[in-house]
């Protein structure tokens, strides 16, 4: 069974840590705990909620005023829970170490339930192109990360459009194939159906097996 998924409440939490030893041959039965606070992000840090073409997403500022030359950013999707909200902790956890961060959703979702089949690529450049545009942010410094599902959209998307011009990809279970959608009754759904005129494909078409991508991984940091 699938656990819920946690989402960060917006003020501080407790979370208490225990931990048992067992009496063996010598040592006394033992009980330990510790209890600490957490919180989603540092002081400071900016929640903006932001919608791109219809789908609800959240944006994450460092605190204060951006760098010369604008923050580093990385534009964050999850897996096929859908929505965007199992990236908030990352988002925050970003932006408190100086990155703008943008949780999006990229799965369409109607009456509560989640749909995976022809999902455009843009639902992945889209919201890069949008993060790298913002003023507070260095283009040429813009990364993208995303879980299983949206791990295989986004690297397909950035295969498929090298003008897209990511700095570096965190893929988090990823796949080195675009697979095929499965519907709620266990087939296969149709092949997308993709304008040849855009530099697109789609997750949920027939499987593609995907070149490596050429982004460079120091580029995020600031290095050559």
């Amino acid at each position: 069974m699938t656990p819920d998924l946690f989402v960060p409440p917006g003020e501080p939490w407790l979370v208490t840590v225990e931990t048992r030893v067992f009496a063996v041959e010598g040592v006394e039965p033992t009980r330990v705990s510790r209890t600490v606070r957490r919180r989603r992000a540092d002081d400071g840090v900016s929640f903006t909620p932001v919608e791109l073409d219809g789908r609800r997403g959240l944006l994450a500022l460092p605190a204060g005023e951006p760098p010369s030359g604008g923050w580093p950013a990385v534009a964050c999707f999850g897996g096929s829970e859908g929505g965007y909200e199992s990236q908030i902790q990352h988002v925050g956890l970003l932006a408190s170490h100086g990155f703008a961060a943008l949780a999006v959703s990229w799965v369409e979702e109607v009456d509560g339930e989640v749909t995976i089949a022809k999902v455009p690529l843009e639902r992945f450049a889209a919201p890069v192109r949008w993060l790298g545009a913002r003023g507070e942010v260095d283009t040429d410094r813009v990364a993208g990360m995303a879980v299983s599902r949206g791990a295989e959209g986004l690297l397909a998307a950035a295969c498929a459009d090298p003008g897209l011009g990511l700095a570096g990809l965190v893929l988090v279970s990823p796949s080195s194939v675009t697979w095929q959608a499965v519907g709620s009754g266990g087939r296969a759904g149709g092949h997308a159906v993709v304008d040849p005129r855009r530099r697109a494909g789609a997750v949920g078409a027939a499987a593609d097996r995907c070149p490596h991508a050429a982004v460079g991984s120091q580029r995020l940091a600031g290095g050559a």
